[in-house]
């Protein structure tokens, strides 16, 4: 991944997105940039975009789309997708993965959060067929990449026989600690994205108190924030 900066504000980006029609960033905590505070914003609206969309979660695969600058999204969801230039699709997460979705040949955009329950739930799944069938995406087109997220030496499942299905077992790492990197990986491959255009940042948030926020590690509500926009 590539780490950039401008006043005082850090941020992430994808080595095979950063030179695509598209913006995005994966916010580090630096300065104590938090995204649970609406105070957040003002420190990124110096990108001007139309509009930003900030995903209301609830670990659900409910991903909707933002037609237009006027979108206002009822309920909750995990998953925004857009053709619409200049219409930012804000995701904030701690632990969890955010995921950028990027078609480049229908100019088409989907940013998703991912916790264990959205693995669950196949969230990355329902984005692709929600993507197929509005833009006419073919997932060997697609270009993924996903966040630094927690890292199988913290992902600890204590009831991982009731709460993950058996197809996960094969990636319990140690005793209880699984690895939700592969998991994902396993899904989106499944799913027809290629090799050669996934790429998963392998970085914990747990293990990394300087950049990163973590819920398992803090217990607080302080979150980074992805943003990402068609330009």
């Amino acid at each position: 991944m590539i780490k950039k900066s401008e006043n005082g504000v850090e941020w992430l980006e994808f080595q095979h997105l950063s030179q695509e029609k598209i913006g995005h960033r994966i916010y580090l905590r630096t300065g104590n940039l938090d995204f649970s505070s609406t105070n957040a914003l003002s420190k990124i609206r110096p990108l001007n975009l139309d509009k930003i969309v900030k995903g209301k979660l609830a670990h659900s695969n409910r991903v909707i789309e933002i037609s237009s600058t006027s979108s206002n999204p009822r309920g909750f969801f995990d998953g925004m997708m857009t053709n619409i230039a200049n219409v930012g699709l804000l995701i904030t997460h701690a632990d969890c993965q955010s995921a950028i979705f990027y078609d480049p040949i229908n100019h088409a955009l989907t940013v998703v959060h991912c916790g264990w329950r959205g693995n669950v739930r196949s969230i990355y799944s329902n984005a692709i067929t929600k993507m197929r069938r509005r833009y006419g995406t073919v997932p060997g087109n697609l270009l993924v990449g996903i966040s630094p997220s927690l890292g199988p030496n913290n992902s600890e499942f204590v009831n991982h026989l009731i709460e993950l299905p058996p197809s996960f077992q094969k990636h319990e790492v140690s005793k209880n600690y699984f690895n939700l990197w592969d998991i994902a990986e396993e899904e989106l491959l499944a799913c027809g994205v290629l090799s050669n255009h996934l790429e998963i940042a392998r970085v914990c948030t747990y293990a990394n108190s300087n950049e990163f926020y973590s819920y398992r590690r803090d217990k607080t509500t302080a979150r980074h924030g992805t943003l990402a926009f068609l330009t």
